[in-house]
């Protein structure tokens, strides 16, 4: 049986700590779920509230993560992303009672208390070895033979580039450095970057890591030897800032829009029409002709006249 959510009335706060308790150290981490549910308590999957927490007791606070400015790093405010989200706090020296409040407008707030357990050390040193009270798992048997991964795809490195503006600058573009970045001068017109590639390749997609796309879309264009290979007028990018753009073969005649037109020598025809999939296509006759406007496409044309 399927059931579906209903509408958001609340927040829901579920702790997850190590099985053997939450170690005042001033290291360890208690990991904490926050939902957005409705009256039966079931996670709203669509919910992008904003949750604002509180923190109280011997605790840090080292937040969560979430697709915006700066990705709400250390923020005590962020939003769920699918009616959920996850939030860290880090344990002090200092074992104790330690309470996390979320509130969000509309909804019910939640309150979770968690408490650190002791921690002995002597001089800073500790006896108690990380893995303690984690149950070992025997009954998997080695490691199968073979390669654990089989590669679907192979890179093709990049040996030169162009760029329509900063052409000093091109070789940070694809030196695997985040640190380092490659910009035009915010004009358009140089608003492109050209690769030659180590060798002739089939290339399938490729992957960009932009700066500020995190929050911006923008138009996208990718040719390959001067012919069109992708295009989207809004592409977007994941929370790591990357878009990856699956490249159409440079033949496919879907990728252009430049209207063509087609010309059939029909004598005596005083009028005609042209449909392609639904679609009345703009039709002209004259000096014995029809003559029919259309951008290339796979879908075929159907023409009548009288």
């Amino acid at each position: 049986m399927i059931t579906t959510a209903g509408a958001p009335v609340g927040i829901k706060l579920t702790p997850h700590t190590g099985p053997a308790g939450w170690r005042a150290d001033g290291a360890d981490l208690a990991l904490v779920d926050v939902e957005v549910v409705d009256a039966k308590g079931n996670r709203c999957p669509t919910a992008l509230n904003p949750i604002k927490f509180d923190l109280q007791g011997v605790a840090e606070w080292r937040g969560g993560i979430a697709v915006g400015a700066d990705n709400f790093i250390l923020s005590k405010e962020l939003p769920v992303e699918g009616g959920i989200n996850r939030v860290i706090l880090r344990s002090q020296p200092q074992a104790g009672k330690i309470v996390l409040s979320a509130s969000a407008d509309g909804l019910k707030p939640a309150r979770v208390e968690l408490a650190s357990i002791p921690f002995a050390t002597t001089d800073g040193d500790s006896k108690t070895l990380p893995n303690v009270g984690l149950t070992p798992r025997l009954d998997r048997g080695p490691t199968p033979a073979g390669d654990s991964a089989v590669p679907t795809r192979k890179a093709v490195r990049i040996a030169s580039a162009t760029a329509g503006a900063n052409a000093e600058e091109i070789g940070k573009a694809f030196d695997d450095n985040e640190a380092t970045k490659w910009k035009n001068d915010g004009k358009r017109a140089t608003a492109w970057i050209q690769f030659e590639l180590e060798r002739s390749a089939n290339v399938s997609e490729i992957t960009l890591k932009l700066g500020g796309w995190r929050t911006n879309s923008y138009p996208l264009r990718v040719t390959v030897d001067g012919k069109g290979a992708y295009r989207d007028s809004r592409s977007r990018c994941s929370q790591a800032g990357s878009v990856t753009c699956v490249l159409r073969s440079t033949l496919d005649p879907q990728l252009y829009d430049v209207p063509l037109t087609i010309v059939i020598d029909v004598n005596g025809a005083r009028s005609a029409r042209a449909d392609r999939a639904g679609r009345q296509l703009p039709v002209r006759v004259g000096n014995g002709s029809i003559y029919v406007q259309a951008a290339p496409g796979v879908q075929p044309i159907t023409i009548t006249w009288e």
